[in-house]
């Protein structure tokens, strides 16, 4: 089996412009199907992690998309984070529903609220026990 080349970088690789989540669910952001340049579709650097973010509500559904690059489709990322690579498939229950796009992986993914890093503080608390093998994993809590 052979493999498509992919380019690699040292250190992090150069941003986009811009990233769409593109797919046949553009027609619920009130733009058309596959639409590179829909801009309820253009999602957000957020420069503390360099990851792009959207959120959007969408009804029940299943729904098939990919990033877009620069708001064409001369740059694209499917499943897999493969250049021009296969529609990536959401069985979506309705709701909102967050993507990330890495762009040091060039991988899309979809997640709910309650997946979400940092949707509330954590705080890690570990007591010393002899009894108890030390595994070195925290154990997190919900402050109250």
């Amino acid at each position: 089996m052979v493999s498509e080349p992919r380019t690699v970088f040292v250190g992090e690789a150069p941003q986009p412009d811009s990233v769409a989540v593109a797919g046949n669910l553009n027609l619920q952001m009130d733009c058309d199907e596959w639409d590179p340049a829909c801009p309820q579709a253009m999602m957000t650097l957020d420069p503390a992690d360099n990851i792009w973010r959207l959120t959007v509500d969408l009804p029940a559904g299943q729904y098939e998309y990919k990033a877009a690059l620069n708001g064409n489709w001369e740059v694209n990322y499917g499943a897999g984070g493969v250049l021009n690579g296969s529609n990536i498939v959401l069985d979506h229950p309705g709701g909102a529903v967050t993507f990330r796009y890495d762009n040091s992986t060039h991988i899309l993914s979809a997640g709910y609220a309650s997946q979400q890093p940092g949707r509330w503080p954590l705080r890690a608390a570990w007591t010393p026990n002899s009894a108890a093998p030390q595994t070195g994993i925290l154990p997190a809590t919900r402050p109250s």
